[in-house]
């Protein structure tokens, strides 16, 4: 179901290749409104450490960038009508969306300890909000913005 979601958006998205892949990356995140998916927001029952913190950022920002050059990937099979190669990418991206939200649901349960357990957690928001859209993403934006600047010394 998912997959038709983001062939759909693939196929009426404009040509400017980041509002496509927000398109799609939007679609994919569809999946959290499933309800096969339920978060476990009970998941930590005590402290985490800034290590496990900063570890689970890597993760997922590794996983972040997997999924855009596959969404990348996607855009330019259906630019050439590639749809075998399109479907396949776009089931390995759905598959993989369960745990790629799960991991960001983690990460933004965790109250950082330390300064560069605030810095990985600010930059995997700049990246999960990437181009925002809307006055709450926007705000976001702003805040992790503000965050790592002010962490890097460029905020008085």
């Amino acid at each position: 179901m998912l997959e038709h979601l983001v062939m759909a958006e693939l196929a009426h998205s404009t040509p400017a290749p980041r509002a496509r892949r927000r398109g799609a990356l939007a679609a994919l995140a569809a999946l959290v409104a499933a309800p096969t998916a339920a978060p476990d927001l009970q998941r930590f029952d005590g402290p985490v450490s800034d290590a496990d913190l900063l570890a689970m950022c890597q993760r997922w920002l590794v996983r972040d960038a997997e999924h855009r050059r596959l969404i990348d990937l996607q855009l330019a099979a259906n630019d050439r009508g590639d749809h075998a190669t399109e479907k396949a990418i776009a089931d390995a991206l759905v598959a993989d969306v369960p745990g790629y939200l799960d991991l960001a649901d983690s990460i933004f349960q965790i109250q950082p300890r330390t300064r560069e357990g605030l810095r990985a957690q600010a930059r995997v928001l700049t990246a999960w909000v990437d181009d925002p859209s809307s006055n709450e993403e926007v705000a976001a934006y702003n805040f992790a913005e503000y965050v790592l600047n002010l962490l890097d010394g460029r905020v008085a």
